[in-house]
């Protein structure tokens, strides 16, 4: 690339981003006339939390977030409730959605949910464990993931993390964050039974629960 092109991809780079923050003080100076989601998606990781987001999405009187994945009853609760707001539609124009898969797997995260969003429809997708554990090394080995190139065997890669969940303790607990990146996270009910009777028990909100065979 020349000095031309470099120069002409660093001005629009700083278009772009000079843009989103635009776009950001619009969304907070309007914030309270947005509305909060109808429906929030969650699920494992390599369940179809993606394409079910963005079929509904295709849909004339649907609305996704902002930003796919909002994370705001996670990382991001400190924020003000306003904040969250900015990232949906205004009010009056339709059904908001939003998909953060990890808000399933913590009691304490579902009840924030419950607390904001009683009257919300929950979709928790889940996924056999083995096929989702294969999907996830593939995702891997692919290089797609934000954790680098796998270049283990898929039978090398889940006997490591059968091993290092056993070290923490975390296998058939209720610890899905001690192997949220694993491949072997569903093994022993962890991040699949659990999180169900964690959804049902601490979340308010109207759930239902789809699985992905």
């Amino acid at each position: 690339m020349g000095k031309i092109e470099q120069t002409i991809e660093g001005f629009s780079q700083v278009g772009k981003r000079a843009l989103q923050r635009g776009q950001r003080l619009w969304r907070m100076a309007t914030s309270p006339l947005r509305s909060l989601p109808d429906i929030v998606i969650v699920g494992a990781m390599k369940a179809g939390t993606t394409s079910l987001y963005h079929y509904l999405c295709q849909h004339p009187n649907v609305s996704g977030a902002w930003s796919k994945e909002v994370h705001y009853f996670d990382e991001n609760y400190g924020r003000n409730p306003l904040w969250y707001r900015s990232n949906f539609d205004l009010q009056g124009r339709g059904i908001s959605i939003e998909a953060t898969p990890r808000y399933l797997f913590d009691e304490e995260t579902l009840w924030r949910m419950s607390v904001l969003l009683p009257d919300a429809i929950v979709i928790a997708l889940l996924r056999e464990p083995v096929s989702r554990a294969y999907s996830h090394y593939k995702h891997v080995r692919r290089g797609m993931g934000k954790w680098g190139t796998d270049h283990r065997s898929f039978q090398e890669a889940a006997r490591a993390d059968i091993e290092q969940a056993e070290e923490k303790g975390a296998l058939g607990t209720n610890r899905y964050e001690d192997v949220y990146h694993s491949y072997v996270r569903d093994k022993n009910a962890v991040g699949l039974r659990s999180p169900v009777r964690h959804a049902k028990k601490a979340c308010g909100c109207r759930s239902g629960v789809v699985r992905m065979l």
